[in-house]
């Protein structure tokens, strides 16, 4: 049975091994500006839930939410891309 596809691997013609854990930690840091506020982030909000620092809060909550997802199911293909 093949591995995962993932548009984004073209040396394999787009199937993967073992998931993209750098490029998933990646979606989840840029996410991290997306999906809550500045205020949040500059009353240190985090700290309520438990986090004892920024660096922490970001890889426990925001990496540790990606890493699980299927980078497939995170990708948008460009109409460059051929199937």
């Amino acid at each position: 049975m093949p591995g995962k596809h993932a548009y984004r691997n073209r040396r394999s013609n787009g199937w993967y091994d073992s998931p993209p854990n750098k490029g998933l930690r990646g979606v989840g840091r840029v996410y991290a500006g997306w999906g809550l506020s500045q205020p949040f982030y500059m009353q240190e909000l985090w700290r309520d839930m438990g986090y004892s620092s920024l660096e922490d809060f970001l890889v426990a909550f925001w990496e540790g939410f990606f890493l699980p997802k299927d980078a497939n199911n995170l990708s948008t293909p460009s109409s460059s891309m051929t199937t």
